[in-house]
């Protein structure tokens, strides 16, 4: 006991004297706190890496997950996304940044938001060429990333992303990209941190995250274990599957002890028939077939609750995944209403991330002298109608409005400004701009020279 007692001694010792090194602290350390202290709204670091670690495993290996995600982006970006802006130079500086070799926006745009989707946020190292303005974009791996460091007093605002130190590289310390932020728009504590920052500059976007938050999260996280747990089962029960296709004979021969039971087995009588041939026995054989008994009704109404746990999670109706159950065509419709919302809410995300990317290659580009400097800067980015088949739907209420419009105008009910209101407030949902000069002379003159009264007798005959 005594030599046990002295060898803890020695241990404690040992680590008092290498505390200070592995720690990297003082004595009252307890009385501060690190510039950029971590929210208590993130994740342990730890934690943080393996959630990571633990939604690319289901990426690869678990059918739902990867369904959930990819479904999500093809939703997003399925079609892609197009750009438009009004200057030519400004059009020529965006398509040179997007079909760019290195950046191959066309392609990369589905891996960076099925990325965005799976990990929860996306760290691009900016490189700009000073003499051209051309701008070349990297890529770090979240799960690289130490920590996203924020303005102390503005944990809203990003500031700087640490890397890890790896085999052979130190720590780097990159510089947040800031569109249209002055560095006085940050507190006095942010700048001094920020000015130690000298690794380059990054993009860092997080996504499923709290204003107080400093990293963003996966679209799955909150379901991992149970796709975790849903795949596991599904493998289970595919094993078990594989012993439906078996069965065993069951010969009962009534009365008879091991010798008389060796005996038939090694008879005509007890050897198993061919098809289509007759057996005959008394009353003291009986014959049957058995087979296991899965309990195959009980697994599915299991696994059907468990996988609608799962999509209820990630915001998914049953029937995208196969489900149909009770769903019929009415039901589905309006189950989708509330996909439609929560994916044009992502497209909203993504747009925001691509705008501000776009707004920093102007700049370059303005600065470079590659675009004017009274250039007009502005730029839209569209993405697909997520609901194409509403279209249609969409174009006949649409025509229908139009003509009650026009003979609502013929006929002195409405002024035309309140016409031109009107149609406005129709367009604007689809981003249509509408010449409302043009308006007047159709509806004065006509179009193809058919006056519009003329028309609206036609229309009232029919």
């Amino acid at each position: 006991m005594a030599a046990l007692i002295d060898r803890a001694k020695r241990a404690l010792q040992a680590f008092r004297e290498i505390s200070p090194v592995i720690s990297d602290v003082d004595s009252d350390d307890y009385l501060y706190r690190p510039l950029s202290q971590r929210s208590e709204k993130d994740l342990q670091p730890w934690v943080q890496e393996k959630t990571l670690r633990m939604v690319y495993y289901l990426w690869q290996q678990n059918p739902m997950a990867r369904g959930i995600i990819e479904l999500k982006k093809d939703y997003v970006v399925g079609d892609g996304l197009t750009f438009e802006a009004n200057d030519e130079d400004v059009q020529a500086a965006l398509d040179r940044f997007w079909t760019d070799p290195i950046n191959a926006w066309p392609i990369k745009i589905h891996r960076k938001v099925r990325e965005l989707l799976l990990y929860g946020e996306q760290i691009w190292p900016a490189f700009v060429q000073s003499y051209s303005g051309r701008i070349r974009l990297g890529y770090v791996d979240p799960i690289n990333v130490k920590e996203v460091v924020v303005d102390p007093l503005n944990c809203e605002v990003p500031i700087g992303i640490i890397v890890k130190a790896g085999p052979g590289v130190d720590e780097i310390r990159l510089r947040s990209v800031l569109v249209n932020f002055d560095e006085e728009d940050l507190s006095g504590p942010a700048r001094m941190e920020r000015a130690k920052m000298t690794g380059g500059q990054a993009f860092y976007f997080g996504i499923n995250k709290l204003s107080n938050a400093t990293r963003g999260l996966s679209d799955i996280m909150p379901v991992v274990d149970v796709l975790d747990l849903y795949d596991s089962l599904q493998f289970n029960r595919g094993e078990k599957l594989k012993i439906v296709g078996n069965y065993y004979i069951k010969c009962l021969v009534k009365g008879a002890d091991e010798t008389k039971l060796k005996a038939f087995r090694n008879s005509d009588a007890g050897k198993l028939p061919k098809p289509g041939e007759i057996i005959f026995h008394n009353e003291e054989v009986e014959w049957d077939v058995v087979a296991p008994d899965l309990k195959a009704h009980d697994f599915d109404l299991d696994m059907k609750r468990l996988k609608n746990y799962i999509l209820a999670g990630v915001r998914l109706p049953e029937h995208y995944f196969g489900e149909g159950g009770d769903v019929n065509y009415a039901t589905s419709k309006s189950m989708s209403e509330p996909v439609y919302k929560a994916m044009r809410s992502l497209q909203d995300e993504v747009e925001s991330i691509m705008g501000v990317v776009f707004q920093f290659t102007l700049q370059a580009a303005v600065e470079a002298g590659a675009i004017p400097q009274n250039a007009d800067l502005a730029f839209t980015v569209k993405f697909p109608e997520l609901n194409p088949a509403d279209l249609e739907k969409h174009a006949i209420v649409f025509a229908q409005t139009i003509t009650a419009l026009g003979l609502a105008r013929i006929e002195g009910a409405i002024s035309i400004e309140q016409y031109q209101e009107f149609l406005k407030k129709l367009a604007d949902p689809y981003g249509i701009e509408l010449t409302f000069n043009e308006v007047q002379k159709a509806i004065e003159k006509g179009k193809n020279g058919k006056p519009v009264a003329e028309r609206a007798e036609s229309y009232a005959a029919a």
